[in-house]
Formats: C-alpha cells, sequence, structure tokens
C-alpha cells in the first residue's frame, strides 16, 4: 500500500506514468467505484436534485471519458495499458476530490444561476480551486501522455478533447445545464 501511494504521489508530480502502477483489476474496479460513490455521497447529502437525476448523469460523466481513453489507447495498439491508465486516473481523480471538496464547500453558491458575484472570502478557495483544476488537468495530460506514448502537448490537446466530447454528450443526453450541473 505505502508503493502504491508513493507511486500515486510520483505521478501527481509528474515524476512516474501509469506504468509504474500495477497491473490491479480489482483495485482498479474499486477505484472507479469509489470515483462514483463520493460525487454521488456529496450530492444525496448537500445536493438538491433527487438521486434519479444525478446518478445517470454521474455515470455518463465517468463513462465517456473512460470509453474515449480505451478506444484511443485500441487505435493506438496499446490495449495492454488501459487497466493501468484507468487506474491511474480514477486515483488521481479521488486524490482531486478530496482537494475540491472543501474548496467548494468554501466557495458557497457560485452556480451560473446565482446573481451574486464572487464575496472577497471566496476569492482564496477560488483561486485554490482554480489551481486545483489546471494541476488535474496537467495530470491528466501526463497519464495520457505516458499510455498514449505521445508528447506532453498532444496528451493535453487529448485531455481537452475529451473533455470537450463530455460536455457534448452530456448536453445532448440531459440539456444544456448538465454539463455545468456535471461539474464538467
Amino acid at each position: 500500500m505505502r508503493e502504491l501511494l508513493q507511486i500515486l504521489r510520483d505521478i501527481l508530480t509528474f515524476k512516474r506514468g501509469p506504468q509504474d502502477l500495477p497491473y490491479a483489476p480489482n483495485l482498479t474496479i474499486a477505484s472507479v467505484v469509489a470515483v462514483l460513490l463520493i460525487p454521488l455521497a456529496v450530492s444525496v447529502l448537500f445536493g438538491d436534485k433527487p438521486l434519479s437525476q444525478t446518478l445517470p448523469r454521474l455515470i455518463v460523466t465517468n463513462a465517456v471519458p473512460i470509453g474515449l481513453m480505451y478506444l484511443l489507447l485500441h487505435a493506438r495498439g496499446f490495449n495492454s495499458r488501459f487497466m493501468q491508465t484507468l487506474l491511474a486516473q480514477t486515483l488521481t481523480s479521488i486524490v482531486f476530490l478530496a482537494l475540491a471538496a472543501p474548496l467548494l464547500w468554501m466557495l458557497g453558491d457560485i452556480s451560473p444561476e446565482s446573481t451574486r458575484l464572487m464575496r472577497p472570502e471566496q476569492a482564496l478557495p477560488g483561486l485554490l480551486f482554480l489551481v486545483a483544476a489546471i494541476w488535474k488537468l496537467c495530470v491528466e495530460a501526463h497519464i495520457l501522455r505516458h499510455s498514449l506514448d505521445v508528447p506532453f502537448f498532444a496528451g493535453m490537446l487529448v485531455t481537452i478533447l475529451i473533455g470537450i466530447a463530455n460536455v457534448i454528450v452530456l448536453a445532448a443526453l440531459f440539456g444544456e445545464r448538465a454539463a455545468s450541473a456535471a461539474g464538467v
């Protein structure tokens, strides 16, 4: 477990890639379930939408990037890298969910429907959230760079395109506001 946490730390600091993680299907499945359950629990506890609305959006929000990542790895002939790539993506997502949760709590209501401007006490959590979001984007690009065997810039481009595709699918399935409500 300690070695796994060290590898995760090194992935988050761009020193290692998903190829350094063990091939662990059970751990990968558990991490995918955690990535689904953590935001679901937060939504149920603090959200205003019923589970019947939240769960399908959450599943699609996670399934689209996973499916696209699988297709990209398959197209490049790197099928064997899927499990470790998915493990790296989900473990790092769990870390970023843990970082984002207190920041989002401190930010309070900043939804697009809100007419309020950001209050001064929201500035620091907002800035820290922005830094965490940029860091998450870079980590995802780093993971894809290693998995797809492409330069970092290409990994970044693929990461951004996957995010855009996710927003398009969410908007098509759940309506225009679904993408922003899903946190994408």
